[in-house]
């Protein structure tokens, strides 16, 4: 009843700061996987209620004025655990974040993120500081609790990803069966990514359904790194499902809905900040046993996870051609991630085919149109793709500029 809710969640993130909540949090260990233990999948705490309870005042209620609140107190909660909360909190946490989001995005204003989407070169999230270290509270955001849902969202990515792609030593992809295995569990994750709404149900099939079958039986691992990789997985099908959205259009016809523009550019954001993630967590330098001289992890490790990217990433890239002719800034999004791939090392092994059909499908046919104007043709349908262009020549330069790259 009135203002109760919202002092019922400054008290509790009093408590977390006064650390009420130290007995839910995991002892920070030297090894990534022994973070992931495989109770905290399962066991709930006091901490994962309180945040449960309070993803569910967000979205019941719907009160933009406790928005703020909730955002602070979820992200800070996240950010002590360190991510090692129940599997269902966390797709709390996720959902909760795109609620907020979509909430701030589906009343068209002149703040953010509209104001940012209409400068053309930025990125959402670019200028945004997420670090792991960082605390929400007291943080200003010009946009409010959707921009600080949005930025919170990129930290939640950062801390799960943090702790995951370490422990797989073995390949994973030396039988016939295992090959069919993986493809069987991309296929059904693809199906419900088209099909799903988007619900507590989706994240629990990609959880238990997929995530285990992928992740669960890998040799080489152990249960902590399956269940980080398979939450990351998890955080990868919802990213991919809201890159997957269509942009509709307003009743007069003429313009995109607002919502539906802003909610396709945060997705490959966050998808683009995803694989930069996964590969640093998959390449970077990690220690095996306490005391060993740190190591990169060998040539075959985190197959899974590439193989599952090449098979939900590609595609639905691809999916978004029509959007990225019509709007140039998700073309400038969907090239970021094609350089992104032409970058990094991991992608490098794990996508060749699939990097060479987008380079040749984003960049060098947009090349093979001639040069564009920066004018609306009254003769042609197809836009003008002058911004395209210029896109394409910037990416160009940046890998040209790479020794050794190309």
């Amino acid at each position: 009843q009135g203002g109760l809710a919202l002092l019922a969640v400054e008290g509790l993130h009093s408590l977390l700061k006064d650390d009420f909540f130290a007995q839910d949090i995991v002892p920070l260990d030297t090894g990534s996987c022994s973070l992931g233990d495989v109770s905290r999948g399962s066991r709930l705490t006091l901490l994962d209620m309180a945040v449960q309870s309070a993803c569910d005042v967000a979205t019941t209620f719907s009160r933009e004025t406790h928005f703020r609140a909730i955002v602070d107190f979820v992200a800070d909660s996240v950010h002590l655990s360190r991510g090692m909360l129940n599997d269902r909190t966390l797709g709390f946490v996720l959902r909760f974040y795109l609620f907020v989001f979509y909430f701030g995005a589906s009343i068209p204003t002149t703040g953010w993120p509209f104001n940012q989407m209409d400068s053309g070169g930025d990125f959402l999230l670019d200028s945004q500081l997420s670090e792991q270290s960082q605390s929400m509270t007291g943080r200003f955001f010009e946009g409010g609790a959707h921009q600080a849902a949005a930025v919170a969202m990129k930290g939640f990515i950062s801390i799960l990803l943090g702790r995951a792609g370490a422990g797989l030593e073995q390949p994973l992809l030396s039988f016939e069966e295992e090959s069919e295995s993986l493809s069987n569990h991309t296929q059904l994750a693809i199906y419900q990514i088209h099909r799903s709404g988007g619900s507590e149900l989706f994240w629990h099939d990609m959880i238990h359904s997929v995530g285990r079958g992928l992740f669960g039986n890998n040799a080489g691992q152990d249960g902590g790194c399956a269940t980080a990789n398979t939450i990351a997985f998890a955080v990868l099908a919802s990213i991919v499902k809201a890159c997957s959205g269509k942009v509709r259009v307003t009743e007069d016809g003429n313009d995109p809905v607002p919502r539906d523009v802003a909610s396709k550019l945060l997705g490959l954001d966050l998808l683009s900040h995803f694989l930069r993630m996964w590969d640093v967590a998959a390449v970077a330098e990690t220690k095996t046993t306490v005391g060993a001289s740190a190591q990169s992890l060998p040539e075959n490790a985190t197959t899974t996870m590439g193989y599952a990217i090449r098979r939900l990433v590609s595609p639905t890239i691809l999916s978004n051609t029509s959007a990225a002719i019509e709007d140039d800034r998700v073309f400038r999004r969907i090239i970021r991630i094609v350089s992104q791939f032409c970058r990094c090392q991991f992608y490098r092994r794990q996508m060749k085919v699939e990097i060479g059909i987008l380079f040749q499908h984003f960049i060098l046919r947009v090349l093979a149109f001639g040069p564009q104007v920066d004018s609306v043709s009254l003769t042609s349908d197809i836009p003008p793709l002058f911004h395209q262009q210029l896109d394409v020549l910037d990416a160009i330069i940046s890998l040209s500029n790479e020794p050794g790259l190309i």
